[in-house]
């Protein structure tokens, strides 16, 4: 054998062994699609993915005492939670809120809110901060970039652990991966305060699940300036469910 060839062979023989040739592995050099497409991969497949047409997510929220004021002996609150989700433009999200544990029902069918108003987008209370909710829970569980408002691949992600995905009015989102696995691990994006400036909100997926061949989280924390306010823990998840709009209603409906 001739040395040259030798040393690739030997080299490959390496590779194989150490485990770098597995495809799961993050490359610096890989161009931001190819990153997306083998981590699309990694949670199930293009098919798969694109099989999606509904879910429905139940289980439990803890939310932390940040958000009930003048509530001093409440230092969180567990409610129960359900997500659906009918591509590309029905989201609901019930669950209640406060120590009354009044009933709250958010989210929209296209771009009617669940308050059963249509509300013209583009104003201080249309629907497009819900929308830009459901596109973001989407990227999150399934690298989808294809809901109401779409997202597109942007290039200033990283070297090959970290996707950048930008849609309509500059709303940007990271989604930071797993370097051994490919899988995300978090998907961050800022958000407008109204006593000015921006902060950090930090989503984390955690107990990862194989559901009807997809690789689901079943924990997702939530933190906004290195500040814990969510957790969600889904008990079940339903790939598929049979919704129609009639499921997107609000409780006054």
């Amino acid at each position: 054998m001739r040395p040259s060839l030798m040393v690739v062979c030997l080299a490959a023989a390496s590779a194989v062994v150490s485990g770098h040739s597995d495809l799961t592995r993050l490359d610096s050099a890989e161009t931001p699609s190819v990153v997306l497409q083998r981590a699309r991969a990694v949670i199930g497949g293009e098919a798969k993915l694109a099989a999606v047409k509904s879910l429905v997510m139940k289980g439990e929220i803890r939310t932390q005492n940040a958000w009930y004021r003048g509530e001093p002996d409440v230092r969180y609150l567990d409610a129960p939670l359900e997500v659906r989700v009918m591509m590309p433009d029905h989201y609901s999200w019930a669950t209640q809120v406060g120590p009354s544990r009044r009933q709250l029902v958010v989210g929209f069918r296209g771009n009617v809110l669940l308050t059963g108003a249509p509300v013209p987008d583009g104003t201080a209370d249309g629907p497009y901060l819900e929308h830009t909710n459901l596109a973001k829970l989407m990227l999150a569980l399934l690298l989808r970039t294809d809901t109401i408002v779409p997202l597109r691949l942007g290039s200033g992600g990283g070297a090959g652990s970290t996707l950048q995905f930008v849609g309509p009015r500059s709303f940007t989102v990271y989604v930071d991966l797993d370097p051994s696995t490919r899988l995300p691990v978090r998907l961050r994006h800022q958000v407008q305060m109204k006593t000015g400036g921006n902060q950090e909100v930090v989503w984390s997926f955690e107990d990862r699940q194989v559901v009807d061949g997809l690789n689901l989280p079943r924990r997702i924390l939530r933190s906004q300036n290195n500040t814990l306010r969510d957790t969600l823990t889904f008990e079940t998840i339903s790939v598929n469910a049979p919704l129609t709009a009639a499921d997107f209603k609000s409780p006054t409906e």
